[in-house]
């Protein structure tokens, strides 16, 4: 798929594109064939995706999956549905692959921190998603760290 293909999904709803995401690990063992493919498409806009609550949901699903503080039980729910295809078609268990997924999304992720995180961390989404970022993703945290700690304090 097109990375051009990817981000117009991206943009229409994140309901699709955690559906997708889900159905393509389910289909496809390969967990780095997903890291070239479709992980770069999501992390290289993280800035434009935390933005909004479904561009939010789509950053936070590599890192998160199926997280009930931001996935609906509705959510978690559909995309469940498709969990004993899954079991029949993998070699790997679903937190191997989950595990995978998060290792394969958090440089990048953790470069944007680096990279804007000062800038993010004032905004009530951005600064959810680096939570969410620095708790889950795998690696050193301590370049990000030392972004988000240059915000201005402000004193009342």
């Amino acid at each position: 798929m097109s990375s051009s293909r990817l981000l117009m999904l991206l943009s229409m709803s994140s309901r699709a594109i955690i559906t997708l995401s889900d159905d393509v690990l389910i289909f496809s063992s390969d967990t780095k064939l997903i890291a070239k493919s479709i992980l770069p498409s999501i992390t290289q806009n993280a800035k434009s995706l935390q933005a909004n609550a479904a561009g939010r949901r789509t950053l936070l699903y590599p890192l998160v999956p199926r997280d009930r503080r931001y996935y609906t039980p509705s959510m978690v729910a559909r995309i469940s549905e498709t969990d004993s295809l899954r079991a029949l078609t993998s070699k790997k268990s679903s937190d191997v692959r989950a595990a995978e997924i998060c290792s394969a999304a958090s440089p990048e992720l953790l470069s944007w921190v680096v990279r804007d995180g000062a800038e993010i961390s004032r905004e009530t989404g951005g600064s959810l998603v680096i939570t969410e970022i620095m708790l889950e993703a795998h690696g050193g945290k301590s370049p990000p760290l030392t972004s988000i700690n240059s915000v201005p304090q402000f004193v009342t």
